[in-house]
């Protein structure tokens, strides 16, 4: 969703897609970020906890895609944060890249958007 308003707002110059993607990406830091060791778990913490969904887990493609998307959130907007959560989900999926056969091009891809400034 970041990724599509931050395309509506480059294709029309349109402020409130980006006022929304930042808002988004907070939502997503304040909601599912794991403060202990980084990276994005798939759910808010206030989840409905039933059978499957007690366990939180932090899957290595959402994270990828997270820091793809806060790297870009932190190139239009005036918060350092987005950037350095970036870069932190990023290094929590890293060492997972080398097992994930293709998906590791998800990995590549959040790299190569970290390297834009």
């Amino acid at each position: 969703m970041i990724h599509a308003l931050l395309d509506a707002k480059e294709a029309s110059d349109g402020e409130p897609y980006g006022m929304l993607a930042e808002e988004l990406a907070h939502y997503m830091l304040r909601m599912m970020w794991d403060e202990r060791s980084s990276g994005f778990f798939d759910r808010a913490h206030d989840a409905a906890e039933v059978g499957l969904l007690n366990e939180r887990r932090k899957p290595f493609v959402s994270n990828c895609e997270a820091a793809r998307a806060l790297a870009r959130v932190a190139r239009v907007s005036d918060e350092p944060d987005f950037r350095t959560r970036a870069e932190a989900a990023a290094r929590a999926a890293a060492p997972y890249a080398a097992t994930q056969g293709p998906l590791a091009a998800h990995y590549l891809l959040a790299m190569r958007e970290l390297s834009l400034r």
